[in-house]
């Protein structure tokens, strides 16, 4: 029984098994590939920026990541801005600088 020798409702017969076959079978293989503990909601914050840092980079390359980190740097307090230029801040110990791309 060769499907290709089949002729008008049985061809359409044997494909409409084959199909749904065919659909189950990969619904039942993504349920299984997909099955497992959910992620973690609630992210570190370490883990936030480092994940800032990596999205930063694929968008704009290391000047992007490198200006993402600046400002993150200000947000936090180590670095002040003076006009057009960076200041590290009064009384900031440079190594509280967590990544290597901060310090």
């Amino acid at each position: 029984m060769f499907p290709f020798n089949l002729r008008g409702p049985e061809f359409l017969c044997f494909y409409l098994v084959f199909g749904t076959v065919v659909a189950v079978v990969l619904w039942q293989l993504r349920v299984r590939l997909e099955a497992g503990e959910v992620p973690d909601a609630t992210m570190s914050k370490a883990k936030l920026l480092s994940n800032a840092y990596m999205l930063a980079y694929l968008r704009g390359g290391a000047k992007e990541a490198i200006t993402v980190a600046t400002v993150s740097l200000i947000d936090r307090g180590l670095l002040a801005a003076a006009g057009a230029n960076l200041e590290t801040s009064c009384g900031v110990d440079p190594e509280s600088a967590r990544r290597s791309l901060e310090q």
